[in-house]
C-alpha cells in the first residue's frame, strides 16, 4: 500500500476477551497482540493515508427474552 501511494484500509478482527479475565490466557494474549499491532500500524501508516482499524465483535442478544 505504501508503494502504491494511494492509501488504503486495513481491518483486523479482535475479541472482547482481552478486556476481561479469562482462563484461556493464550487466546487473550493473541488477541491483545492484534489490538496492539493495529494501534502501531495506525500510527506508523497514517502519514501514507493508510487507516488501520480493529473490529471487536461481542455477544449481544445471546439469551432469549423471558
Amino acid at each position: 500500500m505504501v508503494a502504491q501511494g494511494s492509501g488504503g484500509k486495513i481491518v483486523n478482527v479482535g475479541s472482547t476477551r482481552i478486556f476481561r479475565r479469562s482462563r484461556r490466557r493464550a487466546y487473550a494474549a493473541a488477541k491483545g497482540g492484534v489490538a496492539n499491532l493495529t494501534r502501531a500500524m495506525a500510527v506508523q501508516l497514517a502519514p501514507y493515508n493508510i487507516r488501520a482499524t480493529a473490529v471487536v465483535p461481542n455477544k449481544i442478544g445471546s439469551r432469549s427474552a423471558r
